[in-house]
C-alpha cells in the first residue's frame, strides 16, 4: 500500500514537473510574439502611411481627356506608382468650394483651376534617393505642367519610420535571445533530477544518442504543447485586436504565420535545449553530479 502510495506520489511530481516545464515555455514565448506582433503592426502601419504619401502632378487646362486617359495608363504601369487618381476642373472647383465656402466659378466668372493628377507611391519607393527618379518620370508628359510634393516632409517620416525600425528590430533580438536563455535554464531544470539515471544508462552500456534520443523527443513534446497553448492565447489576443479595430481582415494570415514561427521557434529550442542539458550531464564527471 505504501509502495502504491509512492508510486502515485512520483507520477503525480512527474505530471506536475511536465506541466509547470510547458507553463513555463508558453510564457517565454507569449512576450515575444506579443513584441513580434507589435513590429509587424508597426511596419504594416508605417507602409500604410509611406503609401499615402503623393505627388501632385498638375496638368494644362487645355489637356484632352484622351491625352489625360493614356497619362494615367503610363503611371499606372509604372511599378513605382500605388495607384493614381484624377480630379478634373469641376471636381477641384467643388472641393475648393466645400473647403473654403466660396464659388470661385461665381466670383471669377470661370474655373481657374487646372486637372490634377494625385499619384500614390508604393512604400518600397519613398526613399529619399528615388524621388528625383520619380519626379523624373511624371515630367515625362508634355501636358504636365507641375510636380509638387512636400520632400523635407517626406524625408523626415522616412528618418523616423527607419529610427523606430531599427530600435523595434534590436529589442525583438534581445528578447529573443532572453527567451533562449529562459527556454534553456526550463530544460536544464527539468532534466536535473534525471542526471543519475542518465549516468546510470551511459554505465549499463547505451550509446550517447540512445541516452539523448528519449529526453529530446520529451523536450519537443513539450515544446509542442507549449506552442498550441501559445497559439491558443495569441488567437484570442488577435480575435481581441480583431473586434477593436487594431487588426484588419487582410492582416490574420500574416499574423497567423507569425504566430505559427513563434510557436515553431518555441519546439525547436526547447528540443535543442534539452539535447544540450543531457549532453552536459553526460560530460559531466560524477563527482560533479553531488554538486
Amino acid at each position: 500500500m505504501k509502495k502504491n502510495k509512492e508510486e502515485g506520489y512520483d507520477g503525480m511530481r512527474i505530471k506536475s514537473s511536465v506541466v509547470s516545464t510547458v507553463i513555463s515555455i508558453m510564457l517565454v514565448l507569449i512576450p515575444l510574439g506579443m513584441l513580434s506582433g507589435l513590429v509587424y503592426k508597426a511596419r504594416y502601419a508605417s507602409e500604410k502611411l509611406r503609401e499615402s504619401i503623393h505627388f501632385r502632378v498638375e496638368l494644362s487646362a487645355e489637356t484632352s481627356q484622351a491625352v489625360i486617359d493614356s497619362i494615367l495608363t503610363v503611371y499606372n504601369a509604372n511599378p513605382a506608382v500605388h495607384e493614381t487618381k484624377f480630379i478634373s476642373k469641376e471636381e477641384a472647383a467643388e472641393i475648393m468650394k466645400q473647403e473654403v465656402g466660396e464659388d470661385v466659378v461665381t466670383i471669377l466668372g470661370y474655373n481657374p483651376l487646372p486637372p490634377v493628377i494625385d499619384v500614390c507611391l508604393n512604400s518600397s519607393y519613398t526613399s529619399a534617393s528615388n524621388f528625383l527618379e520619380i519626379e523624373q518620370a511624371l515630367y515625362c508628359s508634355a501636358n504636365v505642367v507641375e510636380v509638387a510634393y512636400q520632400r523635407p516632409l517626406i524625408e523626415s517620416l522616412n528618418e523616423n519610420i527607419n529610427r523606430l525600425g531599427l530600435i523595434l528590430s534590436l529589442i525583438v533580438v534581445v528578447l529573443l535571445i532572453i527567451s533562449i536563455s529562459l527556454i534553456n535554464n526550463t530544460m536544464r531544470l527539468a532534466l536535473f533530477s534525471k542526471r543519475f539515471i542518465i549516468k546510470t544508462m551511459l554505465l549499463v552500456g547505451a550509446t550517447r544518442w540512445f541516452v539523448c534520443k528519449p529526453f529530446m523527443w520529451r523536450g519537443f513534446w513539450q515544446g509542442f504543447a507549449a506552442a498550441v497553448l501559445f497559439g491558443i492565447v495569441a488567437a484570442g489576443m488577435c480575435y481581441y485586436g480583431f473586434l477593436h479595430g487594431v487588426f484588419e481582415q487582410s492582416e490574420i494570415p500574416t499574423l497567423i504565420l507569425l504566430a505559427s514561427g513563434i510557436g515553431a521557434l518555441g519546439v525547436f529550442f526547447s528540443t535543442l535545449c534539452s539535447f544540450l542539458a543531457v549532453r552536459k550531464y553526460i560530460r559531466m564527471k560524477e563527482d560533479n553530479l553531488y554538486q
